[in-house]
Order: C-alpha cells, then sequence, then structure tokens
C-alpha cells in the first residue's frame, strides 16, 4: 500500500458539502491486486484515501478518479442532483487518472479543483 493524501476544490474554494473522491483501478500494477480507495473530505476539501484500513492508501496501478458531492442526494425514483459538472462524478465519464509507481514511498498527493455544475 502506498499512502496517499490530497485536496479537491469546486471553482478554487471551499465546497458546500461533505463528499467522496473514488479511486477506481483501471490496471493494476503486475503482480497486485485490483482494488478501489476512497477519500472523504468535509467542506476544507482535504482528504486522506482508505482502501482497507483509514488511510492506508492505494495499491500500485492505474486508477480513474471520481468525485460526489450531493446538492440533492439520490432517492428512491429520483436521481441525485451533484455540485459537480456530469463529466467528474462517474469513473466511467472522467477523464482524471492517477498513477501509484510500485515502490513509491509516500505520501503522494492528488490535487484537483473541479468545475461547477453549469
Amino acid at each position: 500500500m502506498v499512502p496517499v493524501r490530497g485536496k479537491v476544490t469546486l471553482e478554487g474554494g471551499a465546497w458546500p458539502k461533505a463528499g467522496v473522491v473514488s479511486f477506481v483501478p483501471l490496471e493494476p500494477a503486475p503482480g497486485f491486486p485490483s482494488r478501489p480507495g476512497t477519500g472523504h473530505f468535509d467542506t476544507d476539501g482535504s482528504f486522506t484515501v482508505t482502501t482497507r484500513d483509514p488511510g492506508d492508501g492505494l495499491i500500485p496501478g492505474k486508477y480513474r478518479v471520481a468525485v460526489t458531492c450531493w446538492e440533492e442526494e439520490p432517492g428512491d425514483n429520483r436521481p441525485g442532483k451533484s455540485y459537480l459538472a456530469d463529466a467528474f462524478t462517474s469513473p466511467a465519464r472522467s477523464g482524471l487518472e492517477f498513477q501509484v509507481e510500485p515502490g513509491a514511498s509516500g505520501p503522494l498527493v492528488f490535487e484537483h479543483d473541479f468545475p461547477r455544475r453549469k
């Protein structure tokens, strides 16, 4: 495991609510398993990534990064409304990638400023 921490911002500033940064495996490093990691953030956007145990980081490999921060949470028979542009809310749509090399010493840092949903 390689420790990973970071900070995400919304148009250069704080978030209106807490949210989650998701690291979804695209390709594990040779000889490593494929497991996702998450980082929960408060309004300041700071997070530490957890895969199995709190703060343990990510397994080496390539990840796609997505963020969820709900203005209106999804519920029965209704979609949610995100503060973020749709391109960043789903790993399938997000073009953001993060690489963790085998043997890397941490903590590695992921920082990104996200656009607000228009």
